[in-house]
């Protein structure tokens, strides 16, 4: 169905008692642009498919990976920025139910979001500064992806973990 994604992940922050003030799904004709930012900003478009590849596989400048031997502890993340800066949450639709892009993006702040990633495990994450200085995440395969200072030191804080 094309809402589990999101429903689950809201579900997830009415578990915590996370208000929706605090993280939501951002609306329908605010993604987008938020969205092709982030893509702009990160990714290299003659490499990136929009329904067919992964973003992680397709970052661009400062970037840094490490296949980790367990699944991110992702309060390890919290050495990003304050935890009540507020953070991109893009998440990708497994299922491919979600038309054109298969992305879901959410807002909150940063303790609010990696609390929410460590109640509902998500297949592939990518975390994103506000003001689009960082990019970290994880993909299917256990790995860890950063891309930025901010956030390739902080893959760094993981790896050393």
């Amino acid at each position: 169905m094309v809402f589990d994604t999101p429903n689950e992940v809201l579900a997830a922050a009415d578990r915590l008692n996370v208000h929706r003030a605090h993280f939501d799904l951002v609306e329908a004709d605010n993604w987008r642009p938020i969205f092709h930012t982030i893509i702009d900003t990160f990714c290299d478009r003659r490499i990136v498919d929009l329904r067919k590849s992964y973003l992680w596989e397709a970052l661009v400048e400062e970037s840094s990976s490490a296949r980790l031997a367990r699944p991110l502890d992702v309060q390890l993340l919290s050495v990003l920025s304050e935890p009540e800066d507020r953070v991109f949450l893009l998440l990708e639709d497994w299922d491919g139910a979600k038309f054109y892009e298969n992305y879901w993006l959410f807002e909150g702040r940063l303790a609010d979001v990696l609390a929410i990633l460590g109640e509902h495990r998500l297949v592939e994450f990518y975390l994103v500064a506000k003001k689009f200085e960082w990019l970290i995440g994880e993909n299917h395969h256990n790995v860890v992806f950063a891309s930025g200072k901010t956030a390739v030191d902080a893959l760094g804080h993981v790896e050393a973990a």
